[in-house]
């Protein structure tokens, strides 16, 4: 009399876990903005002078690039292979695991802010990165 009642059960449970699993093969969006435009890099060419020549919507690479005090720093770098800076410390953490995972994580430009013409003001970079 009741067995129509545990099937349903079971049946539900089951959707259940297929969710689960759907939701973790999401992709994460995440908007942020490069650290340390400021610097020059290790080859003396400036950090501005790289991001001056980036275009919206152009692909990054992020690579994982320990250094001194910071060892999950993850670096943004054009696909020439010219840096253009870091992740903030908090947001390496986590980009660096899945980098070592093996996950696919993207990353492009999503607009350039500063620059003036007239008066030099720094320049800056909004980027987005996408894991899945």
């Amino acid at each position: 009399m009741f067995g129509f009642l545990r099937k349903k059960g079971k049946a539900t449970k089951k959707r259940k876990s297929n969710a689960k699993r759907a939701s973790s093969k999401k992709k994460r969006v995440i908007k942020t903005k490069v650290r340390g435009v400021t610097f020059h890099n290790n080859d003396g060419i400036s950090r501005q002078k790289v991001l001056k020549e980036r275009r919206k919507g152009e692909k990054l690479i992020l690579k994982h690039s320990p250094i001194p005090g910071y060892p999950n720093a993850v670096s943004v770098s054009s696909k020439s292979g010219k840096q253009l800076g870091y992740l903030s410390d908090e947001l390496s953490g986590e980009i660096s695991k899945e980098l070592r995972a093996g996950k696919k994580v993207t990353c492009k430009v999503l607009n350039k802010t500063g620059g003036g013409l007239i008066k030099k003001k720094t320049r800056g970079c909004n980027i987005k990165i996408t894991s899945r």
